[in-house]
């Protein structure tokens, strides 16, 4: 089902990585704790799955 994803728009963090649906969670207003939430995720996906996202 990743080809759904194609014709939606990209969100970026302020480190300009791309952010998909991991943006959603209610974090409150602290961009550097939302980015560090964000890559964390990100990191922990990717050493799982060996993909990025």
């Amino acid at each position: 089902m990743e080809s759904t994803r194609a014709w939606q728009p990209i969100k970026v963090n302020t480190r300009g990585e791309r952010v998909d649906q991991l943006d959603q969670e209610p974090l409150g207003d602290e961009p550097g704790v939302r980015d560090a939430w964000l890559i964390n995720a990100r990191v922990q996906y990717d050493s799982q799955t060996g993909s990025p996202r």
